[in-house]
């Protein structure tokens, strides 16, 4: 059993999970919201909009001479995360919360259980896809992987 811990707890998986939950405990107390039982909604979208400004999407405004065109220019029109990245941030918070006893549900009227699950959240992630929609990105996709059988 042990071996099994050390394994789990050793893994790169782990690893990026406490990272990402260390940077958002970090962003709470400079919140001055020192735990994950008084946070709410709010506290969630403004940490989304802060890892926002880290990403490397470009958002073109409809003004931009670059609107709907792929690679990188040189304007001034904001780089975001993408809406797919958001969507994962946003999966992430909701685990933490989950794996700290909040479940994954928001009750609007008690407002008590996981923020992350609140709708004005998943408001926000509508909002962010139709921002990027209205500018032209698409998301990546894979590049094909072709099989030559024998």
């Amino acid at each position: 059993m042990d071996e099994l811990d050390k394994r789990i707890t050793c893994s790169s998986g782990h690893k990026r999970k406490k990272s990402f939950q260390g940077s958002f405990l970090q962003f709470l107390q400079d919140l001055d919201c020192k735990h994950l039982s008084v946070c709410t909604p709010d506290d969630i979208r403004r940490f989304l909009i802060w890892k926002d400004f880290s990403g490397k999407t470009t958002i073109h405004g409809v003004h931009c001479k670059h609107l709907g065109q792929k690679g990188e220019f040189d304007c001034f029109c904001p780089k975001r995360l993408a809406s797919g990245t958001v969507e994962g941030v946003i999966n992430q918070l909701v685990n933490i919360f989950d794996d700290n006893g909040f479940g994954r549900y928001w009750d609007i009227f008690s407002k008590s259980g996981n923020p992350a699950c609140a709708p004005i959240v998943k408001e926000y992630l509508k909002l962010i896809r139709e921002e990027q929609a209205s500018a032209h990105v698409l998301p990546k996709q894979a590049k094909p992987i072709f099989f030559i059988k024998n």
